[in-house]
């Protein structure tokens, strides 16, 4: 082989090379102008429940009922001290929010945006239980503000959402020492006009994914630690392409000037958790009760210790990491928001969490704190710390809503922070009081 021929080759297979890393996008900071891409689903800041805020995410081992579905599907069968039935219920809603306050890098890819500023995320969920068999929704919902930019757009104001829903079941073995769950998800992005008066909003375009899940929860009665692991994955599917919009000469999938991702896939997360507690029993046998129609046992029965579910002060320690693999051919959510090119999720990330939760005054306050590390996806940015608070206020007044719940039903007000570099976000919540 001559050295022209030899260099030619060279040059041949670098731009190969390119080409492989480019996948029809171009590089970092130039204009989206393709739909082969997905999207990293990646969400670096803790935006669920204020516990799981104030205890920094470190929830996977701590799930009861619905409110850590959507980290670990076992939580859905386990019960809380409190369930002396055969049959039990669960709800929980949160909203939270980054702040506008300061300037806001959500995704933490170096650069901060005003549509980080201007979102909201609401978390919704519900849960039944049936002995030792349970299932339930919950739903993550977060909303930005966009102009159009298509050239007939005059500016018209758009509402981006990504949402995701998961339906998760479980059941308890060895009289609730072990709980396992598996589930079914949906992300989705949607795009819509904003301000419509003529009703709801039409969609322009949305493009979806489906997820599985799986997880357990080990709770020994006679020890005061609990363990919890999971695993979500995106599930198999050769036809998630884009809805609402077609395909150009070119193959992309373009609505109001947004080129949409031909299909999206979540990255597989993987979470490993423990947690102990002192002062107060953290685990004890839930001995199934009559089946429907059958009486409650007693809180000093078998079926729940004393120290159990007795009202005294407690301190939990919650240690968790998650781990979350690459996502292949993608960008990050701000990058779909700005149409412009930043890869992300190439290398696998590390999200080690640590929460705190204690109770100064009984029956009266709940305090919480905690920190996280939270890795980049992105090149162009480094991991920064997070620093969390939260708490939870009793409010001592009875009411049984209207004879939907008991006539000593009692409720709490609480709320959650979070701070670290370039972002400062809230929560607030309301619930029954245990």
């Amino acid at each position: 082989m001559t050295q022209g021929s030899s260099l030619s080759l060279r040059a041949l297979i670098g731009l190969c090379c390119v080409s492989n890393v480019a996948w029809g996008l171009g590089p970092d900071g130039a204009v989206l102008q393709s739909s082969d891409y997905n999207i990293d689903f990646h969400q670096g800041p803790v935006l669920q429940s204020s516990r799981i805020i104030g205890l920094a995410g470190s929830i996977a081992p701590l799930a009861e009922g619905i409110i850590g579905a959507a980290d670990n599907p076992a939580s859905v069968v386990v019960r809380v001290p409190w369930s002396r039935s055969w049959y039990d219920w669960d709800v929980d809603a949160s909203i939270s929010s980054p702040s506008a306050v300061i300037a806001t890098d959500f995704d933490n890819n170096g650069t901060t945006n005003q549509s980080d500023r201007n979102a909201a995320f609401v978390t919704l969920g519900g849960a039944l239980q049936f002995g030792r068999f349970g299932l339930g929704l919950h739903v993550d919902v977060a909303q930005h503000q966009v102009g159009s930019r298509a050239a007939a757009g005059d500016g018209q104001e758009l509402t981006v959402t990504r949402g995701r829903v998961n339906f998760v079941v479980g059941y308890l073995f060895l009289d609730g020492q072990l709980a396992v769950g598996v589930g079914a998800g949906t992300y989705v992005i949607d795009i819509s006009p904003s301000n419509q008066t003529d009703g709801d909003a039409p969609s322009l375009a949305a493009v979806q994914s489906g997820t599985l899940q799986f997880g357990g929860i080990w709770a020994p009665h006679e020890l005061p630690v609990r363990a919890g692991a999971s695993l979500r994955a995106a599930a198999p599917a050769d036809d998630a392409v884009p809805e609402g919009v077609m395909p150009d000469a070119d193959g992309n999938y373009v609505a109001e000037g947004y080129y949409f991702p031909a299909r999206i896939e979540a990255p597989t997360v993987l979470q490993f958790a423990v947690a102990t507690q002192f002062f107060r029993r953290l685990n004890g046998p839930w001995l199934q009760p009559p089946p429907l129609g059958g009486a409650e046992l007693p809180l000093e029965s078998t079926h729940r210790p004393p120290d159990f579910v007795g009202r005294r002060g407690h301190l939990l320690i919650s240690a968790a990491l998650e781990v979350t693999l690459p996502t292949k051919n993608a960008v990050g959510i701000e990058s779909f928001l700005t149409q412009r090119v930043q890869r992300s999720g190439r290398t696998t990330s590390f999200s080690p969490r640590l929460g705190i939760e204690g109770e100064p005054w009984v029956n009266g306050l709940i305090v919480r704190g905690g920190t996280y590390l939270e890795p980049t996806r992105f090149a162009a940015s480094s991991a920064r710390l997070h620093g969390t608070a939260g708490v939870d206020i009793h409010i001592p007044l009875t009411w049984s809503v209207f004879g939907l719940l008991d006539d000593d039903t009692s409720f709490r007000i609480g709320g959650a922070v979070d701070r670290a570099r370039d972002y400062f976000g809230w929560s607030a919540s309301l619930g029954v009081w245990h």
